[in-house]
């Protein structure tokens, strides 16, 4: 597995530090720790310039004074990760890259550029303004990156609790790859998954079904319950395969409102969901249900793509 951990040595990034150990990563992984300085790198000097002025130059000497501090800092905070991810995974290979850009696009870019299976970061970063309650770097990350994303949330501090996690699911088939990725990870024993289908009430019966959600679709069924509640059982095999404790449930409501509820009440770790539902609602590249999870979610959530 590839992962690419986004890390700026933030409280929040450090929690996804500590996340990580709690995700079921397979034993045997690659990790990039990527970390950047936030400067812009002023052009060269001299006859190839067109800043010709004494002030000008002078001002372009200080700029890479300050790009040269803040990578050297950025270096220091990348190194701390990459030992910690060391110390506990030691079968993993490590590298660490130190750019100097726009953190979310210069992640964006570098995802593009080494196609990561997953990438994690912290809900906000350093002194980053919140938007609603998601930073704005995560917030462009999840929306526009290319493989599955993972918002850590929780504490810096490693648990040794059982895990907890709810598998939101619908039968469309970013759910069913959703369910496939939990099912390959490396869980605990004690590790407990709740597979939580939601009918939801904003949809028309039958609702505009898509993709491979027909598989449980039979003409006598009076309503959306019957049909989810043969799915939820079907897809939870898999996922019992890699934990000892799965159970399956189907709620009606808002999915968004009930996944939240159930992760608030239940004391979730983590929220697993597909990028979209479907319903094929999209908020910019992103469902409205996986969206909302990860801006106000009060625990982590993976979004698979």
């Amino acid at each position: 597995m590839r992962i690419l951990l986004a890390y700026d040595g933030s409280s929040s990034s450090k929690t996804a530090l500590a996340d990580l150990t709690r995700a079921g990563m397979p034993p045997k992984s690659e990790l990039t720790v990527l970390s950047y300085a936030d400067v812009f790198i002023p052009p060269p000097t001299g006859k190839e310039s067109f800043f010709t002025s004494e002030y000008t130059r002078q001002l372009t000497e200080k700029s890479k004074l300050r790009v040269a501090t803040l990578m050297a800092e950025a270096e220091q905070i990348a190194g701390e990760a990459e030992a910690f991810v060391l110390t506990h995974f030691p079968d993993w290979k490590v590298v660490k890259q130190v750019k100097a850009d726009v953190p979310a696009w210069g992640i964006l870019k570098y995802a593009d550029e080494w196609k990561p299976d997953l990438i994690v970061l912290g809900s906000h970063g350093r002194g980053a303004l919140g938007r609603i309650a998601l930073g704005s770097v995560s917030h462009k990350v999840l929306t526009h990156a290319p493989c599955s994303v993972r918002i850590a949330r929780g504490s810096e501090a490693i648990s040794d609790t059982p895990l907890r996690l709810i598998v939101g699911v619908d039968g469309s088939p970013d759910s069913l790859e959703t369910t496939r990725v939990v099912a390959s990870r490396s869980w605990p024993q004690d590790a407990s998954a709740r597979i939580l289908a939601v009918a939801d009430i904003d949809l028309p019966h039958p609702s505009p079904f898509s993709g491979i959600a027909s598989d449980w679709i039979h003409e006598k069924d009076e309503n959306d319950r019957d049909w989810l509640t043969r799915m939820v059982e079907s897809i939870a095999e898999p996922v019992s395969s890699s934990m000892s404790h799965v159970s399956t449930e189907v709620k009606s409501g808002d999915p968004r409102q009930v996944l939240l509820h159930e992760a608030q009440s239940w004391g979730a770790d983590c929220i697993f969901v597909g990028t979209r539902g479907l319903s094929g609602v999209e908020r910019f590249f992103l469902g409205s249900v996986s969206l909302s999870l990860a801006m106000y979610a009060p625990c982590s959530v993976e979004v698979i793509r």
